[in-house]
């Protein structure tokens, strides 16, 4: 999974959380309309977990 921005960011909703940039492509599947992104940790252990897309590859 790539941490670097897309090329294209018009494809993308940008949503920026404590100077962390989060990308969600516009044709994801969302569930219920709701995705919920939760940071957790301190210092540099820090964890970004992002829910209630489907992401298939």
């Amino acid at each position: 999974m790539s941490m670097e921005k897309p090329d294209n960011e018009t494809d993308y909703i940008k949503i920026q959380y404590e100077d962390i940039d989060v990308f969600l492509n516009k044709t994801m599947k969302v569930k219920n309309d709701l995705v919920t992104i939760t940071l957790s940790g301190f210092f540099i252990f820090k964890n970004l977990e992002v829910s209630g897309v489907d992401i298939a590859y």
